[in-house]
Parts: structure tokens; sequence; C-alpha cells
């Protein structure tokens, strides 16, 4: 039964965009769309803007409670995937409130309508990345691209991967060392950090592979990942993907890490049981 299936924190129901104007982009540019959406969101959400959005208090003390995730949606999966983002879906955790969700909604609302005059679902919004770039999105509700579904990255499933990669929470040590002793221990503490990360979202601990690539048609290196946090003097955080096997099937949508609200560290369910 669906009930005896554990969930992560994440809810499915996510209000999703797609890019319906400007160049195709690469999912390294994934945490530079985050930002941007999340900016526009607080500039046009009420003032100061909520917890909910912003994931600050209004002292700007970082919060200590789910907040809103913005999540890039690369195509990945199938033979003639590039990996290149086609939307961004605006992910609330499943504890938030209708007070909270009404905040978001209202945010959305106020943005289209500003920056486009229209107040429906039609409605498109620019989204201005680093640089003068600028692409085009339009809230969907019937997805073509499965991508851009929900389901796509919600269903259960025992086996997961990273489509992009985790920022660890913690310093794992050299996952590129050429001593076999320094590189097994930097891949236990990987491990052992992801394991943390998913209880961290309220998932059973899982076993864990760490991988320099994901394993996913369309998915990119860690390495093509800029670093993370993009804010300089800030301590950056070692980006990898990963393989989680659960001992029984978990429910998405899995975000993961540090960056989890930013970007990356999303996952997909694999098809199948345990290898």
């Amino acid at each position: 039964p669906r009930s005896a299936t554990p969930t992560s924190r994440f809810g499915e129901d996510w209000i999703v965009f797609e890019q319906v104007a400007g160049p195709r982009l690469p999912p390294s540019r994934g945490v530079d769309v985050a930002r941007a959406v999340r900016g526009a969101l607080q500039k046009y959400s009420a003032q100061p803007p909520p917890e909910i959005i912003s994931g600050h208090k209004s002292q700007g003390v970082p919060s200590e409670r789910d907040h809103l995730a913005i999540v890039p949606l690369p195509v990945v999966g199938h033979r003639h995937a590039d990996g290149n983002l086609r939307g961004v879906a605006l992910v609330l955790p499943r504890g938030a409130t209708t007070a909270e969700r009404d905040a978001v909604l209202q945010a959305v609302g106020t943005w289209e309508l500003r920056e486009r005059g229209g107040e429906d679902v039609d409605a498109k919004v620019p989204v201005r990345l680093p640089g003068g770039l600028e692409v085009h999105i339009g809230r969907t509700i019937a997805a073509d691209l499965d991508v851009l579904r929900p389901s796509r990255w919600c269903r259960p499933a025992r086996r997961w991967a990273t489509v992009t990669p985790i920022a660890l929470d913690r310093h794992p040590g050299d996952l590129w060392a050429r001593d076999a002793r320094v590189l097994a221990k930097a891949i236990a503490e990987a491990e052992a950090t992801i394991i943390a990360a998913c209880e961290r979202i309220g998932l059973p601990p899982p076993r864990v592979e760490v991988h320099p690539a994901s394993p996913i048609a369309g998915g990119r290196k860690a390495r093509d990942f800029p670093a993370y946090p993009p804010v300089p003097g800030r301590t950056r955080r070692v980006l990898t993907h990963a393989v989680l096997e659960f001992e029984q099937e978990v429910a998405g949508p899995l975000l993961l890490g540090a960056a989890r609200y930013h970007g990356l560290g999303l996952l997909v369910p694999l098809p199948g049981g345990p290898r």
C-alpha cells in the first residue's frame, strides 16, 4: 500500500514551468536558474519575503524548517537525451501550511501579472541569468515532456540515481586521490554523508555508491558543474554523483545535499529491483 511507502519530505504537487523561449541551457546553469527564479519570487512576494520562499527567518538567519525548493528539470533517461534544461519546478515541502502555499501562489501570480501583464496560467515570465542571458518560462499543467511531470521524479522505487550531483554537507576528503587508503576513506565519508542526507528528508538509510558521473543518459559529470555555492568567500562543497539502493521502495522526489533547495541533488527512480 502507498501509505506504507516511505516518502521524502518534499511534496508531489509541483508548480511546473516549461521553457518557451530563449537558448537551451545545460544542466550546469541549473543553480543560476534556481537563484534567478527564487529572486523573482522574493521580489514579487509579500514583503519581507516569507520564510517558505526565502529560506530565511525575518532576521536573515537560515531557516530550520523545510522550505520551497527550486528544481531545474533536465532531459535525461532516454537514448536521445541531451541533458539540457527544459523547465523548472517549484517543489513545496509536504508539511507546508495552507498559508505558505498561498504565499507561493500569490508570488507566482504577481510575477506573471507584473512581468507579462497576464494573470492566467498561460502568462510567460522572463528568467534573467548572470551574463545578461534571458530565457522565458510559462506554467504548464499537462506537459508533453515526461521530465516536466512530477510522476517522472516521484514514483516509488528501490533504486535511485542522481541526474545532477549532490553538494555534500561535509567535506569527505579527496575523492580523486591516487592513494588507495585516502580514496577509500573519502568514499566512505561521502557515502555516510549521503545516507545522513536521506535521513534528513525522512527516508531510511540506503546503500550508496558514489560516482564521478551520472549513470543516467543525458547526465553530466560532476566536474562539469561550477563550484557551489557561487558566492565569493563561502566554503565550496564537494560535488558527486551517486546510486542509492533502499531495502524497500521509497517515494520521491529525492532532493539531497546542501544545494537541494537550489538546483542540485536531484535523483530519478530507476526501473527494476535490486541488482
